[in-house]
Parts: C-alpha cells; sequence; structure tokens
C-alpha cells in the first residue's frame, strides 16, 4: 500500500518510518528537502540531511 502526503513549499514535514517496513522499501521525496530555501544555497546540503532516495535503516527491538 502507497502512501503520499503532499505540503506547500516552506511547510515543514516530520516523518516516522516504522521498523516492520520490508527491506526493499524506498522512501523518495521531491523538493528541495534538507536545503536552506535562501537564494545562492540551493545546492548546498545542510549537515545531516538525507539524499533524496534513502532506504530505511533496520534497528533491532
Amino acid at each position: 500500500m502507497a502512501r503520499s502526503l503532499r505540503v506547500r513549499a516552506g511547510e515543514p514535514v516530520e516523518v516516522q518510518l516504522k521498523n516492520h517496513l520490508p527491506a526493499d522499501t524506498k522512501v523518495h521525496w521531491h523538493g528541495r528537502v534538507g536545503r536552506p530555501p535562501f537564494p545562492g544555497h540551493a545546492h548546498r546540503r545542510l549537515p545531516g540531511a538525507p539524499a533524496r532516495d534513502a532506504k530505511p535503516v533496520a534497528q533491532d527491538k
């Protein structure tokens, strides 16, 4: 089952992934995630910002 969430530019988004996702699950988003919203810095990543495509990391219970 796919789920999607649409937000407007500038709205903060926080996503929590559950540990029961299949190992081949990918998280994908569009937009300037993890980048500052001011001119001249559009291509600089913020420290700790994930890549645009990331696989959830399995955690031991």
